[in-house]
């Protein structure tokens, strides 16, 4: 368990900065 809410934390900290990034580009086009 320990090792797989790591990774989900992981996985969920990678999501958010993704989706910062693609609302940061999606800003800069319009």
């Amino acid at each position: 368990n320990a090792i797989k809410e790591i990774f989900g934390k992981d996985y969920y900290e990678k999501a958010v900065l993704l989706a910062e990034r693609m609302l940061e580009r999606g800003i800069a086009k319009k």
